[in-house]
């Protein structure tokens, strides 16, 4: 059975939705209350419908989202491509003052357990979201939106795709953060063949999307009939290879909330008696910058910038783990959960499992406002994590914790949906 499969993408039919843009949504784990209300207001067709409850859907709502993606069908609203395709998906985005295009190819993958190392994690993942993205799975019968997976470069795909990137793309639309999300396909028999025997050779990395995957090979395992080759023992994804130029890693700050008891003041005592701590006037200019600069990768030691609200800024460094044969070791990740978050804020592995005082932003703006508004005590800035650390982590058969990583953009979900219910 092969690695790899071209399918037949069920997609918006430009006649029935007009402007794309309007029923593009960005990945159900990162969408606000508030976005979530802006998504639904867009358009009545919005795919946030099929992946989140609607404001009226009871607790169970998967089958209401089922029901929405039958009816869309039914009208016409949603059509499914005639042939078997592999796609080109492109991302173009501003971060800072550059523009980036980043490429994916989007494909069907065969499910394997994480341990066979066909297709690898990088991330620890918690039971809950799990749950629930298996309910919709089982309601829906078909993937939303694409795992988004790395895989090391591969020559003649990437032929493939820049042929593709110089025709008129298929699909195109901009999401609320002025990503252009673009989409081509090829039905060529020939070029599928090449695109299956490269890759059926190379290992995959999740980038994002591990939650998705576990889901899907419980349901695999729930649905297979006689080791059939079934849509079910497939799972769509976007492959993104590691040398793409667009290919953007962010950090995934952390905003606490301090445990009862203990006030700014006193865990800057704490940390004060256990490393340096160097006092530093507020960053100016551009905030996203000057906390790239200060958290840059220094060889004797991890670099961390904390935000403490009255308190002011702070540079805290925490020695590097010398000659630890362990990928995670030396992550500026590891590190702060390790060295600053477990021992001196009481965020322990269950503590964090429950996420109940922890939250994530790559903006550091974001992590100031909600600093100095109370909602939370601490804000730790760190640098982000590398493409070859994510492959030695996922190499080792190591997980770094939960958001070690933040890929930038996300994918978008509305381009096209993967049927599970027949080729």
């Amino acid at each position: 059975m092969p690695a790899t499969r071209p399918f037949r993408a069920i997609r918006y039919a430009p006649a029935a939705v007009g402007d794309l843009s309007a029923v593009l949504a960005p990945p159900y784990d990162v969408i606000s209350p508030a976005d979530h209300k802006d998504l639904l207001a867009r358009d009545s067709h919005n795919a946030v419908r099929l992946s989140l409850a609607d404001d009226g859907d009871p607790p169970e709502w998967h089958a209401a989202a089922a029901a929405r993606f039958a009816a869309w069908q039914d009208a016409g609203v949603l059509v499914r491509d005639e042939l078997p395709a592999f796609y080109a998906y492109s991302q173009t985005f501003t971060r800072g003052f550059r523009t980036f295009t980043r490429t994916a190819l989007l494909g069907m993958v065969r499910l394997s357990e994480f341990g066979r190392g066909e297709v690898r994690p990088h991330e620890r993942t918690h039971s809950g979201p799990k749950l629930d993205r298996l309910k919709l799975l089982r309601a829906t019968r078909a993937n939303m939106s694409p795992i988004f997976a790395l895989c090391p470069p591969a020559p003649d795909v990437q032929q493939i795709l820049a042929r593709l990137q110089s025709e008129p793309p298929l699909a195109t639309g901009t999401d609320h953060a002025g990503v252009v999300h673009e989409l081509r396909q090829t039905t060529n028999p020939r070029e599928h063949a090449a695109i299956q025997a490269e890759l059926d050779a190379r290992s995959l990395y999740i980038a994002d999307g591990h939650h998705r995957y576990e889901t899907a090979l419980s349901f695999r395992d729930e649905s297979r009939a006689g080791g059939a080759d079934a849509p079910t023992d497939y799972v769509l994804m976007a492959l993104v290879a590691m040398d793409d130029l667009g290919l953007v890693i962010l950090a995934a700050h952390r905003l606490v909330q301090l445990p009862a008891g203990l006030s700014t003041a006193q865990l800057l005592e704490r940390l004060e008696q256990r490393f340096p701590v160097r006092k530093i006037p507020a960053p100016g200019g551009d905030l996203l910058t000057a906390v790239d600069a200060l958290v840059r990768r220094e060889p004797a030691h991890h670099q961390f910038g904390v935000y403490l609200g009255s308190e002011g800024w702070r540079t805290v460094r925490v020695p590097r783990a010398e000659h630890s044969p362990s990928a995670l070791a030396g992550l500026d990740v590891v590190a702060l959960h390790r060295d600053l978050l477990e021992p001196h804020v009481a965020l322990d592995a269950a503590a964090l499992d429950l996420a109940e005082r922890i939250a994530y932003t790559q903006d550091p703006a974001d992590a100031v406002r909600r600093v100095d508004s109370g909602e939370f005590g601490a804000a730790f800035f760190l640098r982000p994590v590398d493409v070859a650390e994510v492959r030695a982590v996922a190499d080792a058969g190591e997980c770094m914790p939960q958001k070690g990583t933040y890929f930038f953009p996300k994918l978008i979900s509305g381009l096209v949906v993967a049927d599970l219910r027949a080729w």
